[in-house]
């Protein structure tokens, strides 16, 4: 299964900051990942294929500061614990990464391109994210009560980004 996924990436000491703070609440928060990221674009049907103009766009963004007044907890799905957040830039990318996929010129893929964009259009999408919510996931399977987690308070930077197709 293709997926398209651009995630932003924190900085060392976010990633340090939200590590310290699953640990100090192992109790609540068990089998947390390790591989924090906000996700920009998620598609199981429509690609958007790496581009200089649109990367150095998102790069022109960075540092991306996200504000602790801004976050709560919430689940996701299979109650999956993220940290919600809201940031003008990061709605602003999202949209903006939208847009280019609607304006992309299938006539100006490569061979490559093309042969992953009929891919795309042959599998069944099961995943459908019709709004876009800032949040990092920090866990899969959570089970406790959302009231319980003491707030996290620190400042995030996303400073870098993937990009796969």
């Amino acid at each position: 299964m293709r997926r398209n996924i651009i995630e932003l990436q924190l900085n060392k000491e976010g990633y340090h900051q939200l590590t310290r703070y699953l640990v100090r609440n192992k109790e609540i928060i068990q089998n947390p990942i390790t591989n924090f990221h906000s996700t920009l674009r998620y598609s199981e049907k429509a690609p958007l294929f790496s581009n200089p103009r649109i990367a150095k766009h998102i790069i022109g963004c960075f540092p991306i500061k996200i504000s602790p007044e801004t976050y709560y907890f919430d689940t996701f799905g299979n109650s999956c614990l993220v940290l919600r957040y809201e940031n003008e830039t990061v709605r602003e990318l999202h949209h903006y990464l939208e847009k280019k996929v609607q304006l992309q010129d299938p006539e100006k893929l490569n061979d490559v391109e093309r042969k992953i964009l009929k891919e795309y259009s042959h599998q069944n999408q099961y995943k459908i994210y019709r709004d876009f919510s800032p949040h990092i996931t920090l866990t899969g399977g959570f089970c406790g009560n959302l009231g319980e987690l003491p707030s996290f308070k620190h400042e995030l930077v996303f400073n870098s980004f993937s990009w796969n197709v």
